[in-house]
Parts: C-alpha cells; structure tokens; sequence
C-alpha cells in the first residue's frame, strides 16, 4: 500500500513544484504508518524543517487516493488548525459566563462536535500547529489515551470517533509533561536532514525552469556566495537576534525577487549577449547577500563579513566597505551610498520629528520599502536609539495611495485577544468567513516592540500575541473568538520593529521569527552622527554675530 501513497504523494509534490527529497517522504510515511496504529501524533522538528509540509502533503495526497485513483480503503481528508496558544483556556475548551451561568462552547470544542457529529467517512485531522505545555495539554488527557472522550466542565463527554485524528506540530516538547509524550506518536524531522537547498532548486524551478542556463548559474552563485558566507558567519560573527541559515537564504529569495526586476535592469532580452545579462544578475545578487544573509550582524560582524566578501567577490569599489554601496539599476554599477542623500533643510517641524538623512537612513529606507512594496513581511531590529521606529513610520508615510497602516504598540501587558481585536478594527466584511482592509486598500501593520508582551508563565514560556500574528502568517486568518468559526484575514502585511532581548524584552519563538526578513539597524558612525548635529545647529546659528555663525562643525566635532 505505501507504493500507492508513495506514488501520491511524489505526484502532489511535483503539482507544487516542491523537491522529491527522501527524507520529506520518509517523513510523510513515518506519519502515515504511525495514524493507522494511534489516533493521536506529534510532528516535532527545528523551524523551516519541513513538518508543515509534510502534513499538507500527505492530507493531499490521501484526499487525490481518493478522488482521483479511486483508491477503495482510501478518504478524502479534511484539516482543522488552531493554535491553542494564539486563545486562552476558555476560548479553546468553553467557559460558564459568571452573570447568567450560560455555558459557550470553545473553539476546539465546537471543532470535536461537528467532527464527532458529522456522518461522512472522511478523515477529519484537527492539526494543533502550536507550543505544547502542560496548561492546555492536560485537559486533553483523556482523549488522547484509549478513552478518546473530550470531557468537558460542562459535564459534556464528546468522543473522538474512528474517522478522527489529532496532530501537533510543535517545535520541541521542552515543557511537556511525560503523560502527554507518552500518549502520542512521535515523528521527529531533522533540520540538518534537508536544509535549505531543495528550497532553492524549487524557487529557481518556477523562475527559469530546471534545464535552462540560467538555473546552472544560479546555482553556481549559491555554491560560491552564500555557503562560504553562512560559514564564515556561524563562526567569527555575532548576531544581536540570531537567524537559522534557512531563515537567511529565504530572505536573500525575497530580496532578489523584489528587486531583480526588468524595472532594475534584470531582464534577459532574446539574441541579446548572455554573458552581459549574467553579469548583471551576479551584481545584483551579491547585492541581495549583503542586505539579507549579512544583514543582521551586529558593528564588528560587518566589518569581517566585508574583508570575507571582498575575497570572493572583486566588483566592489576598495574604498568604505560592501554596506556603503548600492546598484545604481541605470549603470549597473556600484555607487555610494552618500551620492544620494540631498543636503538637509529645516523645516517648521518639531525637534522630535526632524530626520536628517544620513547613509543609515537612505540603504535601510531603500531595503524596508522594496521589500514592503513586494509584499513581504519584515523585522527591524537594532540597539535602542538606532532609528527603528522613525525608519518604518518615514517609509509608512511614503507609500502609494492603494496602501494603508495601521501602527500598534505592544506593551508586556498586550494579549492576542487586544492585537486581534485592534487589527480588526482596522477593517471590513468582504463576504461571510473573510475580512480586508476598509476601501480595498493594503494594509501594512506596523508593531513596535514586537518582543515586549509577558510569557505566560515559567511552566509556559510563549508569547500568545506573537503566536497569534503567526497563525494569521501561516493560514492567512485567524477564528472569530464569538462564533468560534475560521475567518480570512485579507490583502495585510506585518512590519514590525524591536531591539535585542534585554530585560523586559523576551526572546521571541524561532517560528514566528522565520516568518520575517530580518533587517539589523546598526550605530550610526561617527562622521554621521557628527552630520546629524551639524545640519541642526548650523541653521540655528545663522541669527548669530558673524564670529559664532560659523562655529556649527567645531561644535559638532566636539
């Protein structure tokens, strides 16, 4: 019988040009095998290891053994996700209400009603894509071990029948108790098994086709760059906000395609000279590296990671370091950073909105908003004082007419509750179950201090804001906490701004993280901090008798 599947599941691959790697189907197998003998698995592997798609996999493969080959023990199979970390306990189970002594169902419970009542053969797989602990997880005993009933504080006893299945995708069981592990069936996937590269082999696939040129170059670029960069990174830098090496190439994808446009100069015209064509491709490619795998390296890492580049890659001007320069898409050559920033002039604004442009401020600007304008989401981190806030909120106010914002202030007090309730204020019904931005625009979020809110607990060390923010990522919605029914979350997008885990700020999940395109906001230098002063106080002084007026720069340089 696994031919069959193996058969299925190699062909739902292929329709979602994703790598045959031995190791995903293994996996998919190993799940496979374990739900036919417990009703209750845990798929347990590192962030970007592969656990989402091998349970979306192997449901679509079943579901195409059913409909398509006709194959006769197999079922259609349908997939409830919740994350019961993104709600409280009494959202998930159902609670009494202490006025009327009414009870509402929660939402897991609503789920196992209309599954356990539901007279279909079908699969009915209720997928917990979230933190297991001992909080929530408890109450769950007794459906995961042979009773299968989901007793309830209303006395409710709903059983899990033969056509159910629970799944968990968690990422470690660190806070899980030995009653739970022991109740469930364990898939571990290994990071190290797969890492980033079929990722790779199926992005250039929809982009150039697997037997084209420029598929081989592409590749060549991966295997001389960004592997020798990744290594050389792991062992003499330092990342304020560390990210995994699969996090940095998925931000190096998202940079090249938002700015290795025909608009930029990247386009291959017919009977043109390919060698001039891929010239141009490897400049902006190198470009791509430098703001998104060597993008989150503290001062000192970027100084390293710029005599390591330049070892490799000789097209960098020698002076001022690879940070300094951008791809001017007219010459496809390298130009300063400083060449574009215009000589400041004050304004009538307060001192506390005054932003005088500095090489800082230009290539973060030019990085946050081509990314935002091609959709992606982004994190920007950096020390208190670097200019985050300012940088998003400058970018925010730029943007085209057909984008609108919304800016949230995370506090350790915030819980998902408030964040889903405040983003939804922001938007308007588009049909029954989906929800958008009022006026058909896009919504950019923009969350300040995005790694402030509490963790619940010691016994539960998980941000449920954030783990809420992840689900909308994932799936693109998030339940309606009233009518405990799933809702769309339409045309959004989430930048999102924080400094490195100190005191209050927590450490936040690795897979919320890799969700974001980590930009680090490094100290200004020196001679821009001496600018910054100089281009206030000059002005000022221009009032005063001809002996001061020109004291700006001293001043400034002391």
């Amino acid at each position: 019988e696994n031919g069959a599947l193996k058969i299925s599941v190699e062909r739902e691959l292929d329709r979602n040009v994703l790598q045959k790697h031995p190791s995903l189907i293994e996996s998919m197998i190993q799940l496979y095998n374990s739900q036919l003998t417990r009703h209750c698995n845990m798929l347990v592997g590192n962030t970007l290891c592969g656990k989402s798609t091998a349970w979306k996999t192997l449901a679509a493969a079943k579901t195409a053994m059913s409909k398509e080959d006709q194959i006769a023990d197999a079922e259609i199979v349908n997939t409830f996700v919740i994350n019961p970390k993104a709600i409280s306990m009494s959202e998930l189970y159902g609670e009494y209400d202490l006025q009327t002594f009414e009870w509402a169902d929660g939402i897991l419970s609503t789920i196992f009603k209309r599954c356990a009542e539901s007279d279909r053969n079908d699969e009915k797989w209720i997928v917990f894509d979230g933190p297991v602990d001992a909080m929530w997880i408890e109450s769950m005993n007794s459906v995961m071990d042979d009773n299968k009933i989901l007793t309830l504080i209303n006395g409710d006893r709903i059983p899990l029948t033969n056509s159910m299945a629970l799944l968990f995708e968690v990422e470690d069981l660190a806070v899980a108790s030995p009653a739970t592990v022991s109740r469930a069936g364990m898939i571990y996937i290994d990071s190290s098994d797969m890492g980033w590269e079929p990722y790779v082999i199926s992005w250039l696939t929809k982009r150039c086709g697997k037997e084209s040129d420029e598929f081989s170059f592409y590749m060549d670029l991966f295997e001389r760059y960004v592997k020798k960069v990744l290594a050389f990174k792991e062992k003499n830098c330092k990342e304020p906000v560390p990210i995994t090496d699969f996090n940095a190439v998925k931000s190096l994808i998202a940079l090249y395609d938002a700015l290795a446009t025909p608009e930029n100069g990247v386009e291959r015209e017919e009977g043109a000279d390919s060698t001039t064509f891929f010239r141009v491709v490897e400049k902006w490619f190198v470009f791509c590296l430098v703001w998104s795998v060597m993008a989150a390296v503290d001062e000192k890492g970027r100084r390293s990671l710029d005599h390591f580049l330049r070892d490799i890659e000789t097209n960098f001007p020698p002076t001022y370091t690879v940070y300094d320069y951008f791809l001017d898409p007219k010459k496809q050559e390298f130009e300063l950073w400083e060449s574009k920033i215009t000589n400041w002039r004050p304004r009538n604004v307060p001192l506390n909105k005054v932003l005088v442009p500095t090489v800082d401020t230009a290539r973060n600007y030019y990085v946050l908003s081509s990314l935002v304008l091609a959709g992606n989401q982004v994190l920007v981190g950096g020390s208190t004082g670097t200019g985050k806030t300012v940088l998003v909120q400058s970018m925010l106010e730029k943007l085209p007419e057909k984008y609108s914002s919304l800016k949230l202030n995370f506090s350790s007090a915030t819980s998902s509750d408030t964040t889903q309730s405040i983003i939804e204020g922001a938007m308007e019904k588009r049909s029954k179950d989906k929800i958008g931005p009022t006026g058909g625009k896009q919504l950019v979020v923009f969350i300040d201090d995005f790694n402030i809110p509490r963790k619940t607990s010691a016994e539960s060390p998980f941000q449920p804001p954030l783990e809420l923010i992840r689900l909308w990522l994932d799936y693109g919605g998030w339940y309606d906490r009233q009518k405990c029914s799933w809702r769309f979350v339409l045309d959004s997008q989430i930048v999102s701004a924080m400094a490195p885990p100190t005191g209050g700020r927590e450490i936040i999940s690795r897979r919320t993280q890799s969700r974001f395109n980590l930009l680090h906001c490094t100290h200004p230098s020196d001679s821009q901090v001496i600018r910054i002063f100089q281009s206030i106080l000059t002005p000022k002084l221009k009032d005063f008798d001809s002996e001061v007026k020109p004291m700006g720069g001293p001043i400034a340089k002391a």
